[in-house]
């Protein structure tokens, strides 16, 4: 779907480059903020293929959070 190999090593890969730039402003400025104060977001927003294309993707951050409250991961 988004145009990677299944032997290409994606490692390197950094999560901004899968969406369109109106999706990653999104996750990041709303989407990010509100899973570490409230622990979980969703919204609409969008994959981006190889080849520019974009898909739009239901989106889900779940903050995980260690025990003083303070994010571990996301």
């Amino acid at each position: 779907m988004m145009g990677i190999r299944e032997d290409e090593d994606v490692r390197g890969l950094e999560i901004r480059g899968f969406h369109p730039g109106w999706a990653y402003q999104a996750i990041a400025s709303k989407g990010i903020p509100a899973a570490s104060r409230s622990g979980v977001w969703s919204g609409e927003t969008a994959l981006l293929t190889r080849d520019g294309r974009e898909i739009p993707a239901s989106q889900v951050i779940v903050a995980h959070k260690k025990p003083d409250g303070s994010v571990d991961y996301m």
